[in-house]
């Protein structure tokens, strides 16, 4: 989803700040959006980390500006049944899925 989101914010002329856990993944979208002829950075970041999401959107306004929109898909989840899933993997999916989110948006 944040694939596609981030081609076609580009194609309309947006500079796309990409920000996941895979630097790997980033690299490879900013370069096909660049190919493109669009504009778009990759910023490696756990969102789920505070600190690192201060320090992000620190990188972030200094390279391109404010901020004009944000795109929060970061998500999870583990297929498993409820009474399968661990704690720890529950508090995971709530740490991206939630927190991660609130931390970006905020």
């Amino acid at each position: 989803i944040g694939r596609c989101v981030a081609h076609e914010l580009a194609a309309l002329g947006a500079t796309v700040a990409l920000v996941g856990r895979t630097p790997e993944k980033l690299d490879t979208v900013a370069q096909e959006i660049r190919e493109s002829g669009g504009r778009a950075d990759p910023y490696p970041c756990n969102i789920r980390d505070e600190e690192a999401v201060t320090a992000l959107i620190a990188k972030i306004v200094a390279a391109h500006g404010k901020v004009d929109a944000l795109v929060n898909n970061a998500g999870g989840q583990f297929p498993s049944l409820l009474k399968d899933t661990s704690r720890k993997g529950w508090e995971a999916v709530l740490q991206t899925n939630l927190t991660g989110g609130f931390l970006m948006a905020r």
